[in-house]
């Protein structure tokens, strides 16, 4: 990281934080920054990451903008709620006197209610040497708590950077089996491989063999392999048979697709794809999806 940029962070996220919250809050933030800076001790640490609920509020971070992408690219706190942030600047303040050791960590990770596990797990891509928790991240995904999960999974450039391609499938596998939306994931089109392809093809045969269906972002992943037979025969029963938002997602994996036998297959249903021609994306498949679930 660069010289100085923790403090950067801890300053642009004390700012917004100041902005929703009154001057008994501020002054007890403030309070806590300056006795970690003047005297640190893990103690206080957690003892202030604790009790951040109870001074600042539950409430949603009002903010207009992102995080600058100088600052840290793709995050959105008004993602956050005021003590998730909270605990983040915490967090830095300590990681910025260098006092953030593994033990420090361990202790939290160990130790935390869920909604602390929640901003652990928000706070990784804001932290110096953020390769250092890969393994955290690992649990995060295993979880069987869903906010925990979302929280490392969901609005997360963390996974994008950080994890094993091996770590990156079992995260997308757990997000379409537990019906997350995937175009909630950072990087999802740039870390698509050939491994997850065939394990997300494994699973939507799985489910249509149970007579269940599965989401029309699946097939999202799969746009860079659409050379292989079996994966073209897979679109071609969603163009033949699937429901209308299936039908949309297969045009518009062929569409995206640059292989020749994708788009061979797409012309031979230029009936299917002019009657689904209006403008598509997987982020309208996936609100879609969402509305018909409810």
């Amino acid at each position: 990281m660069v010289e100085g940029q923790t403090h950067k962070r801890i300053s642009y996220l004390k700012n917004s934080i100041f902005d929703n919250v009154d001057s008994r809050g501020q002054k007890w933030l403030e309070e806590k920054l300056r006795s970690i800076e003047q005297s640190p001790h893990e103690k206080e640490l957690y003892m202030s990451f604790s009790m951040a609920p109870r001074f600042m509020g539950k409430m949603r971070l009002k903010a207009s903008t992102g995080a600058p992408s100088e600052l840290l690219p793709k995050v959105d706190i008004s993602r956050y709620t005021v003590d998730q942030a909270t605990r983040i600047v915490l967090l830095l303040q300590y990681a910025d006197q260098r006092l953030l050791s593994e033990k420090v960590t361990d202790t939290l990770f160990q130790t935390a209610e869920v909604n602390e596990l929640v901003a652990l797990y928000n706070a990784l891509p804001w932290l110096p040497n953020p390769e250092k928790f890969i393994k955290r991240a690992e649990e995060g995904i295993r979880s069987n708590i869903i906010t925990v999960f979302e929280a490392i999974a969901l609005h997360n450039p963390y996974p994008e950077l950080h994890l094993s391609e091996n770590a990156w499938n079992q995260m997308i596998l757990k997000a379409i089996f537990t019906e997350r939306i995937l175009d909630h994931i950072e990087g999802l089109d740039k870390r698509a491989n050939k491994a997850l392809a065939h394990m997300l093809q494994d699973f939507a045969h799985e489910r249509w063999a149970a007579g269940r269906n599965v989401t029309p972002e699946l097939w999202r992943p799969m746009v860079n392999f659409l050379n292989e037979e079996s994966f073209l025969a897979d679109i071609e029963v969603l163009l033949e048979k699937g429901s209308t938002l299936e039908q949309k997602a297969a045009v518009l994996a062929l569409s995206e697709s640059s292989h020749a036998q994708g788009k061979v297959l797409l012309s031979s249903f230029q009936g299917k794809r002019e009657s689904v021609k209006q403008e598509i994306t997987w982020k309208i498949i996936a609100e879609e999806w969402q509305q018909n679930k409810i």
